[in-house]
């Protein structure tokens, strides 16, 4: 019996390490392994930590998250397919900003959205890059919260805009990081891959899919880093309120 779980463990192992997530509805088999076997679940947990990795079960799923100190199964955007455009950290750094207020949009606690359209992202990106790089503070909190505000905002503004006609503007085929809306949109297609956020083509708006919730709600919105982001854009939450 115990040779059976062992072999189990390590089948979950295995379509972690390829996957990341192991759905209730598509796995059921080995959800419910991990679910219900406390030894199964011990077992796993080792692995994960000898992995530099946490785990994370919800109702729908179960997750294995790679630490950042992971440099194995972490994410390197060098040799990430949707950050090929990206030339140098500036603008990588600027991509995990326009993530970052993708998810402050979706999981402020002053005033959480359903979805947001790409024209209204790039609006938010621009006013929340002025005023924190603006606040009398700024070298502090880049120093706190490891943001390089200042340079951010010299990289953003640097981009183009796109000219033309409206349609044009709002870059619907601009995917270049030498773009500002190209920047969003790359973002917006990596959140896309990693099953993050859901586009509507049609509404040109985005909205967040089950696992971002589940690993915002259960994993990384702690009250403390929840704070840590909103202090972020505290002054530009409560404008766009």
């Amino acid at each position: 019996m115990m040779e059976e779980k062992i072999k189990g463990a390590t089948k979950i192992y295995y379509q972690l390490l390829k996957g990341g997530e192991i759905k209730r509805i598509l796995n059921k088999e080995l959800y419910n392994l991990y679910a219900n076997y406390s030894d199964v679940q011990e077992t796993l947990k080792f692995m994960a930590e000898e992995s530099k990795c946490d785990l994370l079960l919800t109702t729908d799923a179960l997750y294995m998250i790679p630490r950042p100190e992971n440099d194995i199964i972490g994410f390197n955007y060098k040799n990430d397919e949707d950050f090929k455009s990206v030339k140098d950290e500036t603008d990588y750094y600027l991509g995990l900003y326009i993530i970052t207020v993708i998810i402050n949009e979706f999981y402020s606690s002053i005033s959480p959205m359903e979805f947001i359209s790409v024209n209204e992202l790039v609006k938010k990106v621009e006013r929340r890059l002025e005023a924190a790089a603006s606040k009398d503070d700024a070298e502090e909190l880049e120093n706190e919260y490891k943001y390089n505000i200042r340079s951010l905002k010299d990289a953003w503004f640097a981009k183009e805009n796109i000219p033309g006609d409206k349609e044009e503007r709002l870059g619907k085929q601009t995917w270049s990081f030498q773009y500002r809306y190209g920047c969003v949109r790359k973002m917006i297609i990596f959140m896309t891959n990693q099953e993050l956020v859901l586009y509507s083509k049609e509404d040109d708006e985005i909205r967040p899919t089950q696992k971002l919730n589940d690993l915002m709600n259960y994993y990384f919105l702690d009250n403390r880093r929840k704070a840590e982001i909103e202090s972020i854009f505290f002054d530009t939450i409560r404008e766009d309120a």
